[in-house]
């Protein structure tokens, strides 16, 4: 699709993994303190629902499946 891997639940895409081995979430709404996950097409910037997440959260299961739940709206 764009060159980075995707993870699904029930069939949904709910993460990206980009090629710096950043996760970035779906979410319905981006906030002033989120960043984006963006691609190049066509040699243009394309920005999508999903936010960047936390380094730190990788290790802390409990709290990455919160943050999950929360951007999600679960």
């Amino acid at each position: 699709m764009f060159g980075e891997h995707c993870l699904f639940l029930n069939g949904q895409m709910f993460a990206i993994i980009d090629k710096d081995h950043q996760i970035f979430i779906k979410t319905s709404q981006i906030s002033d303190t989120d960043t984006p996950f963006t691609y190049q097409r066509q040699g243009k910037s394309v920005a999508m629902n999903y936010v960047k997440i936390d380094d730190g959260l990788i290790d802390d299961s409990d709290e990455l499946m919160a943050v999950i739940a929360a951007k999600l709206k679960f």
